[in-house]
């Protein structure tokens, strides 16, 4: 009878062994939450510009800019629209044209200002255009704020006053010096 007993006690033994560790307890370890991918950053391109103490890097636009041909026919293509809209709109303030009529010709002057805008904004122009095409945009914006309260002119006389204000803003110096790098002639109101 010794060896039930001997067997159970070796039983107890190797199951009491097993669920004591001599290494303190840890709480287990929980794996790392997982993060999700990284946006990769928008393509740049990095121009090296020699200097007399070593290299610059400057990051730039990945599109390079337009030609000055090319710059031209884009500013054309910009102006256009705007300046076909502001004529409309003087031709009939000139005419006597009733107020409701002025003031839908004064929203669209806005919607093209803004366009403008947006377009002068988008396009990569070569490097000695770019100040005064900011300059015109500046001027543009300060245009804005009169063009729209001219849209919603109560008489006649306030949108004209209104539309003279935004006129002081019409960037004409620095559309006649963008001309001038662009080697376009100067505006004229009677050429489309």
């Amino acid at each position: 009878m010794h060896r039930p007993l001997a067997a159970l006690a070796v039983a107890a033994l190797v199951a009491v062994s097993g669920c004591s560790d001599p290494r303190p307890q840890q709480p287990p370890r929980l794996a790392p939450p997982v993060q999700p991918p990284a946006q990769p950053p928008a393509p740049v391109t990095t121009t090296v510009t020699p200097t007399p103490t070593g290299a610059t890097l400057s990051p730039t636009p990945s599109t390079p800019p337009l030609t000055r041909e090319q710059a031209a026919k884009r500013y054309l293509a910009i102006v256009r629209p705007y300046n076909q809209t502001l004529e409309r709109l003087e031709r009939a303030i000139n005419s006597g044209e009733p107020l409701p009529t002025l003031k839908t010709l004064a929203a669209q002057v806005a919607e093209a200002n803004t366009t403008r805008i947006r377009q002068f904004q988008e396009t990569p122009w070569p490097a000695d255009v770019r100040a005064p095409v900011q300059e015109l945009v500046a001027q543009a914006r300060s245009a804005m704020g009169p063009l729209h309260q001219a849209a919603t002119a109560k008489t006649r006389e306030e949108l004209v006053s209104l539309v003279l204000r935004a006129g002081r803003h019409d960037g004409a110096r620095q559309a006649a010096e963008i001309r001038k790098r662009l080697k376009l002639s100067q505006y004229d109101e009677e050429v489309p």
